[in-house]
């Protein structure tokens, strides 16, 4: 079993803590218990992403983004038009997370226009993590420390840029008899996608005659 022990990446207090508590219950999960599970990964989440670059510890979220750059399958580091794809969508889901730590899902309806804290005043509370502040322009709200999310941003750019030139590899082929496909090397099956569809189809027009013709 893995144990943060084990591992060389260094952690805040706040992120170790938050490591900890989430092995913990993994070790001795239940399904009861899934909903303070993903609490406590989301804390995690949001701890890894509120963090300084010039901080004692070394960001491991830019550790993770530089592991993902390496390519095992062909033991060499991905081009630049591949790598662009994994920063992209990791950039997404920190601007997601940060969104919803800033504006709990569960609290948005409570917010009214004699609210004396806006959605925006709460949001500028944590913008800060979610731009570039590695660079040599500076307004009155950007951090004076560089942040992952800065890093992952400059690398994406300078990786979207190196890329322009370059001619990407098809990521789909089909097999012979034009039955299957494979995206990335992942089998797609031109029967069971059709099956998919229809079954999608009709949960939908379940749930619309049910909420919405009645």
């Amino acid at each position: 079993m893995f144990l943060l022990k084990d591992t060389r990446l260094e952690f805040t207090k706040q992120q170790f803590n938050n490591l900890l508590a989430a092995q913990s219950m993994v070790q001795s999960y239940t399904e009861d218990e899934a909903e303070d599970l993903e609490m406590l990964l989301f804390n995690v989440s949001v701890a890894l992403i509120c963090h300084s670059d010039y901080a004692k510890e070394p960001s491991s979220l830019i550790h993770y983004t530089g592991v993902r750059g390496y390519n095992v399958d062909y033991k060499q580091w991905r081009k630049p038009q591949d790598y662009t794809t994994i920063l992209a969508g990791i950039q997404f889901c920190i601007r997601v997370i940060m969104l919803e730590h800033a504006l709990p899902t569960v609290l948005r309806d409570d917010f009214t226009e004699h609210s004396t804290v806006t959605p925006v005043m709460q949001f500028r509370e944590i913008r800060k993590w979610l731009i570039d502040g590695g660079g040599k322009s500076h307004t009155w709200e950007t951090l004076s420390t560089d942040t992952p999310f800065g890093r992952i941003h400059r690398t994406l750019n300078y990786s979207m840029a190196a890329s322009q030139n370059s001619t990407a590899r098809s990521r789909i082929r089909w097999s012979a008899d034009k039955k299957t496909l494979y995206f990335d090397g992942r089998v797609l099956k031109l029967k069971e996608l059709i099956e998919f569809v229809h079954e999608l189809l009709n949960i939908a027009e379940g749930i619309m005659s049910k909420e919405l013709l009645f």
